[in-house]
């Protein structure tokens, strides 16, 4: 119905060249926008927002994603299996992180209580990187540091997770 009615409004003589001109305005004006947004540079006095400091300690993250694997009934293809992950991290605020993990493909333990340790990095924008010596991932961390998105950057994975900050009660 509701495309029949759209038909119909388009069809008519009156109405098709002036919504044709609405819309392409306003495409145009949306693409304009965006574009030139995104290509302002930051400005010479802007403070930085992010550092490596923003991470500072205990954060828990959880994840579900996909793995391709070499197929074990034919070495010649892959299949995808699901994958998720616990783990519990410190960060130190200068670029250091530890903790351990546990892992699960397709419904077997990968591994449990797996001690991690690595760098990140974060930029003034509070984009950065997670891992430096095996899997690497991008993060987009939030400015207080409360939190951080994670999206996996390997061969053959996909995934997106985020970590929380810990708030330890004082006691």
């Amino acid at each position: 119905m509701r495309d029949m009615i759209i038909q119909k409004l388009w069809k008519r003589s009156d109405r098709i060249g002036s919504a044709k001109l609405v819309i392409l305005a306003l495409l145009a004006g949306t693409m304009v926008f965006t574009v030139s947004a995104s290509a302002q540079p930051e400005s010479a006095g802007a403070t930085l927002r992010c550092s490596v400091a923003t991470l500072k300690g205990q954060y828990s993250h959880m994840k579900n994603a996909f793995n391709k694997i070499t197929d074990p009934k034919d070495p010649n293809k892959t299949i995808t299996i699901p994958f998720a992950s616990i783990a519990l991290y410190t960060f130190d605020g200068r670029g250091n992180f530890n903790g351990v993990a546990d892992a699960v493909f397709d419904g077997v333990m990968f591994g449990e209580n797996v001690p991690i340790s690595d760098s990140y990095t974060v930029n003034p924008d509070c984009t950065g990187t997670l891992g430096s010596m095996g899997p690497l991932f991008d993060i987009l961390v939030i400015q207080d540091g409360s939190s951080f998105l994670i999206i996996e950057k390997n061969p053959g994975a996909t995934g997106a997770s985020e970590a929380k900050r810990i708030k330890l009660s004082q006691q």
